[in-house]
């Protein structure tokens, strides 16, 4: 939910191309998990997936990683690509309560900045 709310906030702050950056936010949590599942199998896949394609680009740092395969990596490695399909999904649901409130809102909510060296609190 961190996430999402962070996301959120991020893309209030955008100007330009931000419906485009909504849509490639939301697009994950429209895909159905099954697809979803079946790309990040391949993906993640040891034999013809990310580590072995950067192994033959000279870089064999995640070659014969079995990021699904080991007790040790399946857990965050689940984790990860759940997050991915979900926060999409609360960068939608934290913007538009964001986007609804008034300008003028938060331009009432800053503090002045205190003068100095005029006697000032």
């Amino acid at each position: 939910m961190a996430m999402g709310l962070f996301g959120a906030f991020l893309l209030s702050r955008v100007k330009r191309f931000q419906m485009l950056l909504r849509v490639a936010y939301f697009i994950p949590y429209v895909v159905a998990t099954v697809v979803s599942g079946s790309t990040w199998e391949s993906l993640l896949s040891p034999d013809h997936g990310i580590g072995q394609g950067l192994a033959n680009l000279g870089l064999p740092f995640l070659k014969d990683v079995a990021f699904l395969g080991d007790p040790d990596l399946a857990l965050g490695t689940v984790a990860f690509i759940n997050t991915w399909q979900w926060w999409g999904f609360l960068v939608v649901i934290f913007l538009a309560p964001m986007q609804a409130v008034n300008r003028s809102q938060y331009e009432a909510a800053r503090m002045p900045r205190p003068l100095r060296g005029r006697g000032g609190l």
